[in-house]
């Protein structure tokens, strides 16, 4: 190869990384979406090196990146950029923006999939149930969810839960859980420093900002639901609220997200919970629900949806610019402390934007944790 032309070579080692790609992304669309980044990425290695081999087989190779099939697709595309960089000394890696606007196809696909289904769920239906909340409902419910996640003892639980990685701001000690024989006395040690520094009152708005960019993008899912859905009822008493679970990660088979669906009245929360069990009620598939009406205007909320960015190439934005950049790139559709409250349309629109897929999404009658068991502790 090393005798051909340029061109040549480019097309060669590109179809040489594209066809290493778990072929799942393949199938999703995903894999088409980045391909012309792929592509300039693989013509500036072989204009930059007569072995442009020796930069991309290393990649293509790793273990550590290799699913089943092939190689994980948004790994593989970071450690592409990283050995660009690296040969030619120039910036090659996505900015946050031009990462979504990569997908903005992938999204709109995702969409049309989920309306088409959507349409004949609509045709089908024998009679009509009012699942959206109006506007104002909306913004108050938003406002209620705030108040509900801004409550320390929620970061308390959460610290409790899941140590060093889910606390909100840097621990003096460590990773207290490296084995040592007194961890939990660190443990304490950095609960209660952490309550006061929660519930000291120079903490700046560009603070909190930090606080709930690490709290939303945390893998406690299942903690903040339950805490949701233990707290919203109490504060709006006339609406209903119920557990939801699904995938929803770009593509490395996370089970069981947890998140939180808000219907306007008992009557609602009745019909949807009428599911039989295994039943998906948000999909974008082709297995419709019986009896089940259009759900693109139901209420999803979900406090941990940012921690999408730990798998995508947004992994290394700042605590402080999370909820920011997706009140941006998702205008209307997270509170102030950058939960998502938005109808499950929209929830589709913003998976697809960060490279997820739609949820094929169950509900249940109770939340994980009671259905768990966990310790009263927590």
């Amino acid at each position: 190869m090393a005798g051909n032309p340029e061109g040549e070579r480019s097309r060669y080692w590109y179809r040489k990384f594209v066809g290493t790609i778990d072929s799942d992304y393949t199938m999703s669309g995903l894999a088409q979406t980045q391909r012309p980044k792929i592509k300039s990425l693989i013509s500036a290695i072989v204009s930059h090196t007569p072995n442009p081999g020796d930069v991309i087989k290393p990649i293509i190779t790793n273990k550590k990146i290799f699913n089943t099939d092939g190689i994980n697709l948004w790994p593989g595309l970071e450690s592409l950029m990283h050995a660009t960089e690296q040969l030619t000394g120039e910036r090659h890696r996505y900015t946050p923006h031009e990462f979504v606007e990569s997908l903005r196809d992938f999204s709109s696909a995702c969409v049309a999939e989920y309306l088409e289904v959507d349409a004949k769920r609509k045709a089908t239906q024998e009679r009509s149930l009012e699942l959206a909340l109006s506007p104002d409902t909306k913004v108050r419910l938003k406002r209620s969810i705030d108040q509900a996640v801004e409550d320390p003892d929620l970061m308390e639980r959460q610290t409790r839960k899941y140590g060093h990685p889910g606390s909100v701001y840097p621990s003096r000690y460590g990773n207290y859980f490296d084995g040592r024989h007194n961890w939990r006395i660190y443990h304490e040690m950095h609960i209660s420093e952490q309550q006061v520094y929660l519930t000291d009152p120079s903490r700046t708005e560009e603070d909190w900002v930090r606080i709930h960019g690490i709290m939303r993008a945390s893998q406690s899912c299942n903690l903040q639901t339950d805490y949701l859905l233990d707290r919203l009822p109490k504060i709006e008493p006339d609406m209903a609220f119920l557990s939801a679970r699904g995938g929803i990660t770009p593509y490395v088979y996370q089970a069981d997200h947890e998140f939180v669906l808000a219907v306007p009245d008992i009557e609602a929360k009745a019909v949807l919970l009428s599911t039989k069990k295994g039943e998906s009620l948000l999909t974008a598939g082709e297995d419709l629900v019986p009896g089940i009406p259009s759900v693109s205007s139901l209420t999803v909320i979900d406090p941990t949806i940012l921690q999408l960015f730990d798998y995508t190439l947004l992994n290394n934005l700042p605590a402080e610019e999370r909820i920011p950049f997706a009140h941006t790139i998702a205008p209307g559709s997270f509170s102030d402390n950058g939960v998502f409250v938005d109808t499950y349309l929209n929830y589709v629109t913003f998976l697809g934007l960060m490279g997820a897929f739609g949820p094929d999404a169950y509900v249940d009658e109770e939340s994980y944790f009671k259905k768990y068991s966990v310790p009263t502790s927590l």
